[in-house]
């Protein structure tokens, strides 16, 4: 169903399809951007009162968010545990990351945060690795380990959420 007026409709998807588009951007800074594709592709169902006609696809979206958040977080877990980076310094990391992202958010009209995300994880990472063992090659190898996790992390995050904003566009302009 469209809204009563076409022109009204046609804004709405409009507005709604670049703002999935920037949801993939957002998963680039470890923010749960498919989740938020999840969220406008519900909103827009229910103010168009198809929500219940596309059930079965929002659903299949929140089964494909979960899915990449956890490969998400699975990239960092494995590269963690694959060469022996302890526990409280892959969650550093994240923290680092985490804080690093809304440190960077106002530069470079919102790209300095996944410079700063990526900056932050590496520099957690380091901080927290020597800070246990005194030892900056080290600490050194364990940021880049933590670095290149949360990078492919977030490329298998990414992967997953093009084709749910370009499936999201298509159902909105169906």
């Amino acid at each position: 169903m469209e809204p009563i007026f076409s022109g009204l409709g046609l804004l709405l998807k409009i507005v709604l399809s670049v703002a999935v588009f920037g949801s993939v951007f957002l998963s680039l800074l470890g923010l749960p951007g498919n989740f938020i594709i999840l969220i406008l592709a519900a909103a827009y169902f229910l103010l168009t009162g198809a929500l219940f006609s596309q059930l079965w696809f929002l659903l299949l979206l929140l089964l494909l968010a979960g899915a990449g958040e956890l490969l998400e977080f699975g990239g960092g877990v494995w590269a963690s545990r694959r060469y022996d980076v302890p526990r409280n310094v892959f969650i550093i990391s994240i923290a680092g990351g985490i804080l690093g992202a809304f440190i960077g958010a106002p530069f470079f009209f919102g790209l300095g945060a996944l410079v700063f995300s990526l900056l932050g994880v590496y520099l957690g990472g380091l901080l927290a690795e020597y800070q246990r063992d005194h030892d900056w090659n080290g600490a050194k190898e364990a940021a880049k380990i933590l670095l290149l996790g949360r990078v492919g992390g977030s490329f298998m995050k990414i992967v997953i959420g093009i084709p749910m904003a370009v499936l999201t566009i298509y159902r909105m302009f169906q």
